[in-house]
């Protein structure tokens, strides 16, 4: 990922995006939609804003990944069927009152999601380099008030989560420019993968010794049979020596006769 790389999003567009997700009462999880450009240059003046209307089929809902956190590809390939004029560019997940941290299964899931966005969902390959996208959306309430604290991320070079700056876009040329802009604050970066680099490297290493422990179980397990079938046979021999034995070493009845 360029470190250049940055997310725009128009403020109402956020807004509206933040009170939607209010809405529902649980959990909230869905796709973005939009375009990827390796420069953008705006210099839009008030008298040049215009109106753009889109629509968008919303299908039913459904889930993209099963129990496990394994990415369902079917589910995926039917709903960018069914949208050929959008372009995916990322995924979202809301949740409240949590940490705005990946949770291990939303790091496996986007994991997955980007190899899979890189093989088939990428349909502008002129930038084929760009990293999927996620947005980790949070809200806390304490009595009347509601904040929201919200970041996107990219798996980099080096296959490492880094926050993307975000560039909420509002009126050009206005007293609240110094809004449009701001660079992300992330509780998980370098430090927490540094943090976690000796777990992984722990979890290896078990990993490995178990592997080698039940190469080496097989292996005796697989001596233990060939034995058991060579005394199985030895057994079967001895038995039938035995019965050999037994009948030359049975005496026989003698026949005698005596004349008158």
């Amino acid at each position: 990922m360029d470190e250049s790389s940055r997310i725009s999003i128009p403020g109402v567009i956020l807004a509206a995006l933040l009170h939607d997700m209010e809405g529902h009462s649980g959990d909230l999880e869905g796709f973005l939609f939009g375009s990827t450009t390796r420069h953008v240059v705006d210099n839009v003046e008030d008298a040049e804003l215009g109106v753009q209307e889109g629509k968008t089929r919303l299908g039913r809902p459904f889930s993209f990944y099963d129990q496990l956190g394994r990415v369902v590809p079917d589910q995926l390939r039917a709903f960018c069927a069914d949208r050929p004029h959008h372009s995916l560019i990322g995924w979202f997940k809301f949740r409240r009152n949590t940490p705005p941290r990946l949770s291990a299964r939303e790091l496996e899931v986007h994991a997955q999601l980007c190899q899979l966005y890189q093989k088939e969902l990428n349909k502008d390959r002129d930038l084929k380099h760009f990293g999927f996208v996620m947005g980790l959306f949070t809200s806390f309430k304490a009595a009347e008030i509601i904040s929201y604290d919200y970041r996107f991320v990219q798996i980099d070079g080096e296959r490492q989560m880094r926050p993307i700056q975000l560039e909420v876009i509002n009126i050009e040329h206005s007293p609240q420019q110094e809004y449009a802009s701001f660079a992300p604050v992330t509780d998980f970066s370098t430090t927490l993968s540094a943090a976690l680099n000796p777990v992984r490297d722990s979890v290896k290493l078990m990993d490995n010794l178990f592997d080698a422990s039940m190469r080496e179980l097989k292996s005796v397990a697989l001596e233990v049979h060939e034995s058991t079938k060579e005394v199985r046979k030895l057994e079967r021999e001895i038995e039938e020596l035995k019965r050999s034995l037994g009948q030359a070493t049975t005496p026989r009845p003698l026949n005698a006769s005596f004349g008158n």
